[in-house]
């Protein structure tokens, strides 16, 4: 049997293993106003099953993201920007984006109270680019597309100000 004490502020969590391999009995204290209340939970190996299909779950998804510089993508991935099963998507204010963007770029603004109603209409593209202006919008849209979609993810992680420093080609107007 082995024994581990973790102490968190009111909370005490002692952890104790095996029993004929089988059983795993996870023992909490918990401090209440001085006095002690036990919790005696049993779990079977379905427990370290669960734990593993979700580790599983993280790295399929970490997959299918990818971040790189704006000259990384170009260098490597600019033949996305007129390939038909990838959208573009332009995470900044309608404002911002009529004055530059990328090429074959769309618009979705990254705080519009919309946002996952305006991503799911672009659910069915193999690939996704997205950018902003640095990454704030970006890691929005990231979020809400991991809701519900399954494809390939390229963002551009210093966004359209990197794209310029880097002196890279904008539509404008």
């Amino acid at each position: 049997m082995q024994n581990s004490e973790k102490h968190f502020n009111n909370l005490i969590v002692q952890l104790k293993y095996t029993f004929n391999n089988n059983i795993e009995v996870y023992v909490f204290y918990l401090r209440i106003r001085g006095g002690i209340m036990r919790f005696f939970l049993l779990f079977k190996k379905v427990i370290l099953v669960c734990i593993i299909l979700s580790a599983i779950e993280d790295v399929v998804i970490a997959q299918n993201i990818k971040g790189l510089s704006s000259i990384e993508f170009y260098n490597n991935y600019r033949n996305l920007l007129s390939d038909s099963n990838v959208i573009i998507i332009d995470g900044r204010t309608e404002a911002m984006f009529s004055s530059e963007r990328l090429k074959n770029a769309v618009n979705i603004d990254a705080d519009s109270d919309k946002l996952g109603l305006l991503l799911k209409q672009y659910k069915n593209y193999q690939t996704m680019i997205i950018y902003c202006t640095t990454i704030r919008r970006t890691i929005k849209i990231i979020e809400t597309l991991s809701d519900f979609y399954c494809g390939k993810i390229i963002y551009i992680n210093d966004g359209i100000a990197g794209w310029k420093r880097n002196g890279l080609p904008i539509d404008t107007g």
